[in-house]
């Protein structure tokens, strides 16, 4: 998102000061150089190892016959992910170009908008999942199935598509000038950005994260109240039930922080809150780690996954089995490739 339209060098006072003045403009040209030399080669580099990490995640996964509810969201979640960045770069480019008009504009915010809804509700379920999954073990059992999860994906997505539609009327391309020079960005309607940002942060970001906060926070406290529990099987679902929670309270740490400037920047566009050049920085800082939190889930993945870590071992160690075996050994041994590894 570009908030050229708005005076970023601005610090809201009727200082005069030349000294002031110049430093302002240093800044912002330094600002810029960032933004358009620096944060492109960042961009490309979250880019390439985000695509490739998240799809090799949903591959191992949806390769694993034994996947659960949990990795199923996941795999919503890397999806999510993966939309996101693979269309962003491409209509960032033709919005730079002027092509197409302001359909690639409103295509940009749609996407971006749709990706955001889509995780934290994503996130939402696993943790409405993993609290039915241990507070009420045995209701869950009724309906915590992978059709289950595969059928509230879908419909996440479904809704998230029709919800955000409007976005479309609301998004326009526009053209400024800045030191003698034309450039173009997308930008919401000013009748229409104070209600969409407020919407955006509440239901998109705020509401969310209060469920979720509260869901984990029940199921910690059950997991706190069962440690103590002598049962063997009892045990190992609770241990189970905390790497789960782990790896799920990372996730979602992630998506908080990697979100957060960007909805400090809309909230401070929609109120016409003056922060000077700090929108500027918000600026940069909002795409970059939105892009940061898509390319840095794939290694939450590995590092507090133990069925990921497997699957890439089960998937590189059969790929290079593969080759050596007859057709007999080859079927035979397949069964073993998960534990050998």
């Amino acid at each position: 998102m570009d908030t050229s339209l708005y005076n970023l060098t601005s610090n809201g006072t009727n200082c005069t000061d030349p000294c002031t003045d110049v430093r302002e403009e240093e800044i912002s040209e330094f600002l810029n150089w960032i933004q358009s030399d620096i944060i492109p080669v960042i961009h490309a580099f979250l880019l390439f190892f985000g695509v490739v990490g998240n799809l090799l995640f949903i591959i191992v996964v949806l390769s694993d016959k034994h996947r659960n509810t949990t990795h199923v969201f996941i795999v919503g979640l890397a999806t999510s992910d993966l939309v996101y960045l693979i269309t962003s770069v491409p209509f960032m480019i033709l919005q730079k170009m002027s092509l197409f008009g302001g359909t690639w504009c409103s295509i940009l915010y749609y996407v971006m908008m749709l990706t955001c809804y889509v995780s934290i509700y994503l996130l939402v379920l696993m943790s409405i999942d993993r609290y039915f999954a241990f507070v009420h073990a045995i209701k869950a059992r009724r309906f915590r199935s992978k059709k289950y999860a595969y059928t509230c994906v879908l419909t996440t997505w479904i809704i998230m598509l029709l919800v955000n539609i409007p976005v479309f009327f609301v998004v326009k391309l526009y053209t400024g000038e800045s030191h003698n020079q034309t450039y173009t960005y997308c930008a919401v309607q000013q009748k229409a950005i104070r209600g969409l940002t407020t919407t955006f942060f509440v239901f998109g970001y705020a509401v969310p994260l209060c469920f979720i906060v509260t869901l984990n926070s029940l199921t910690l406290r059950r997991l706190h109240t069962s440690v103590h529990d002598e049962n063997q099987t009892a045990k190992i679902r609770i241990q189970r039930t905390k790497n789960i929670s782990k790896l799920i309270f990372t996730v979602v740490v992630s998506f908080i922080l990697c979100w957060l400037p960007f909805h400090i920047m809309i909230i401070a566009i929609g109120y016409n809150l003056n922060l000077g050049l700090g929108l500027s920085i918000l600026n940069i800082m909002a795409d970059s780690f939105i892009f940061l939190n898509c390319f840095i889930n794939p290694i939450i993945y590995v590092f507090l996954s133990d069925n990921f870590r497997k699957g890439l071992k089960r998937i590189f160690c059969q790929d290079r089995s593969m080759g050596k075996k007859t057709g007999t050994e080859r079927r035979a041994e397949v069964g073993t490739l998960r534990t050998s590894c």
